[in-house]
């Protein structure tokens, strides 16, 4: 498949816009509250948060002001098993 880059923004035609944003938290980040700062600044439609763990799913759970409809997903699973991804969606 060629690149293409355009050379103007697309039309955008009925006024809106899906905004995403989708964040690998990653497993072995601690910092709790420096995530959620960065998570409730921007103004996005639709989070997706990639390896979230139980600890993880809890924290995020703080978030059901900004995101209200949540689909959360942990996979739970020994340590030394870490195959499967863990994906959330807001």
């Amino acid at each position: 498949m060629p690149l293409y880059v355009p050379t103007e923004a697309p039309a955008d035609r009925d006024g809106s816009w899906l905004h995403l944003l989708s964040v690998n938290i990653s497993d072995a980040n601690h910092d709790h509250e420096r995530m959620l700062r960065y998570l409730e600044r921007p103004q996005v439609d639709v989070l997706i948060l990639l390896e979230v763990t139980e600890t993880w799913a809890t924290v995020v759970r703080r978030l059901e002001r900004e995101y209200p409809y949540q689909l959360l997903n942990v996979v739970r699973r020994l340590e030394a098993e870490k195959t499967a991804p863990e994906v959330s969606s807001w």
